[in-house]
């Protein structure tokens, strides 16, 4: 099932205020640059402290290799690649993730294929970290449950 994200919706104040990400660790997987600098940056400025990869080898290396609360998933990485590899890492590992992008249409199957909430780009920094932290809290919630 995949939850739409959209400005309409009543967001969560604590969840966009700055520090709402403070000491979590993400990780941003985006391959076109300038997105990811923003995203990055308010992200930081949110609090947290992320990683961020531009292409599915290096996005897939990142996952293996660290243990992230979180993660922003572009759904399309260059002309071939999708974000199913890294989202099924993350996901046997017990981390939530968003799917991040500008035309899901285009990737309707993988994004079909996860209830991660989508986020659509462009988007304004609060709708990502509402949904982001609205995924870290459901992740807290059931694992101390």
């Amino acid at each position: 099932m995949l939850k739409h994200h959209h400005e309409s919706e009543t967001m969560d104040e604590h969840a966009t205020a700055p520090g709402a990400l403070k000491d979590t660790r993400l990780l941003l997987v985006e391959d076109e640059v300038l997105i990811a600098m923003d995203v990055s940056d308010f992200l930081e400025d949110a609090g947290a402290r992320v990683d961020h990869a531009v292409s599915l080898g290096r996005a897939l290396a990142l996952a293996r290799a660290n243990r992230y609360d979180g993660a922003v998933l572009d759904v399309t990485l260059g002309r071939h690649d999708n974000c199913v590899p890294v989202a099924e890492v993350l996901h046997a590992d017990g981390v939530p993730f968003i799917l991040h992008s500008g035309d899901p249409e285009r990737q309707g199957e993988v994004v079909a294929a996860f209830t991660a909430p989508l986020v659509r780009k462009p988007s304004a920094p609060e709708e990502v970290i509402a949904a982001l932290s609205a995924e870290l809290r459901k992740a807290r919630a059931t694992a101390e449950a």
